[in-house]
């Protein structure tokens, strides 16, 4: 079982834009990904999530500078998501993987472990800074990772770590 700790965020105006950034890019490369793989599909190749990053990696710093502008995360987890997506889907414990919509999805972005600090009431995120947090965080231990969402306001999804 996942658990998760939800807090609200209190973004300044600047701070929001890079949410919205961050999410966009994550979108973005979700669906270039799904493109791609249809693609090499439909070709008669054999397609995988590795293989995809690497090669949008290639082509990153011509194609699409823009994506630089945010934390890595926002471009290198859409590919992890990307190969659970249809890992499940061939198992036949979910449907296939569609393409994500600026107005039907919801915007976030995932950060790993090592990509942001927290403090007492505040976040620190690469390239951002300090993030306000509306309350303090409600357990001890490490945490493995914090995917960023806008649903009515900014939320941080916090995931606790297990002790050793």
């Amino acid at each position: 079982m996942i658990k998760a700790h939800k807090i609200r965020l209190h973004p300044t105006a600047e701070q929001a834009v890079y949410f919205a950034k961050a999410a966009g890019t994550a979108r973005f490369v979700w669906n270039w990904t799904l493109a791609e793989w249809n693609r090499q599909y439909e070709a008669g190749g054999n397609p995988t999530a590795f293989k995809l990053k690497k090669q949008f990696n290639e082509i990153r710093r011509e194609q699409f500078p823009w994506t630089w502008e945010v934390t890595k995360n926002a471009s290198d987890q859409p590919f992890l998501d990307f190969g659970k997506a249809f890992t499940a889907f061939f198992e036949g414990c979910a449907r296939r993987p569609k393409f994500k919509s600026k107005k039907r999805s919801t915007p976030s972005f995932y950060l790993a472990n090592d990509q942001f600090e927290l403090g007492d009431h505040r976040m620190w995120i690469p390239k951002l800074g300090w993030v306000n947090m509306a309350e303090k965080l409600r357990f001890a231990g490490r945490v493995k990772g914090a995917r960023i969402t806008k649903n009515s306001g900014l939320v941080v999804c916090l995931h606790p770590g297990r002790d050793p």
